[in-house]
């Protein structure tokens, strides 16, 4: 959105696994960890990338039959590899680079539980604060071309306000806990809207444009829910999008969770 860089495709799997337990009645508290990794091509051709990270962290719900409040901290490890092309009218280059980074994320979300004609309606807000550092790097293959970056770290907030529905949906003999969200989502970029760079070969430092600009989204979601064997076995599937200006990202997930 209002942004001179090209576009991107990107994809990512991962894998998270975790443990809680429930005390007090209605509090649950828990740890987690996972690894997660991405592929990231930029439109004609102009750049590959590869991300791969490491987490862990823990987190604290409170849930009652009228509202619920979550709270979570996630820390992670990352490294990155890319390679850039450089296209000019008789020069083709590639600059290749490898950098290592870290993350944290913390989340505070609170929701009210309301029914109406048999249908839950919870309105909600999320509210993320994520700070990440990506260590300074020198790229190598390109000869004149290969750029020196230097440190950087960005911070983000990020707000959700949005509105769920949720019902029980019965077929095949089965009930299936259905979930349709909408939300609007309000993200600011405090630090690292730009960062420092130059030509491996001189010493003339320019700046270039950050990531992710300020920015405004829509965003609806989905979520199917069905225990099984008294229970004690729940499997979860969930899709949610995000749809901005030039900005689209569109996730898909499922989750089984045992209980003991």
């Amino acid at each position: 959105a209002d942004s001179p860089q090209t576009g991107y495709h990107n994809s990512t799997g991962g894998v998270a696994l975790g443990i809680d337990a429930c005390f007090a009645g209605c509090l649950t508290a828990g740890f987690l960890g996972g690894y997660s990794g991405s592929d990231i091509d930029w439109n004609q051709n102009r750049a590959h990338g590869d991300i791969y990270s490491g987490y862990a962290g823990m987190y604290l719900s409170a849930i009652t039959d009228y509202y619920y409040v979550n709270a979570s901290v996630l820390g992670g490890w990352t490294h990155y590899y890319a390679k850039r092309n450089i296209k000019y009218p008789g020069v083709y280059q590639s600059a290749s680079s490898d950098k290592g980074g870290a993350q944290i994320s913390s989340q505070f979300n609170l929701g009210v539980n309301l029914t109406f004609l048999g249908i839950q309606v919870r309105p909600y807000n999320s509210f993320n604060y994520i700070s990440q550092i990506e260590n300074g790097f020198t790229e190598y293959g390109a000869g004149a071309y290969d750029l020196r970056v230097k440190k950087n770290n960005s911070i983000i907030v990020r707000n959700e306000l949005g509105l769920q529905l949720a019902s029980c949906l019965c077929f095949g003999g089965s009930s299936w806990s259905i979930a349709p969200q909408l939300s609007w989502v309000r993200e600011v970029r405090i630090k690292g809207k730009d960062y420092k760079a130059r030509f491996n070969d001189t010493q003339k430092t320019f700046i270039l444009t950050g990531y992710f600009p300020d920015r405004n989204l829509v965003s609806p979601g989905f979520f199917l829910s069905k225990m099984f064997w008294q229970n004690r076995v729940s499997l979860d599937l969930y899709y949610k999008g995000e749809f901005g200006s030039k900005y689209t990202n569109n996730s898909f997930g499922a989750e089984l969770r045992l209980g003991f």
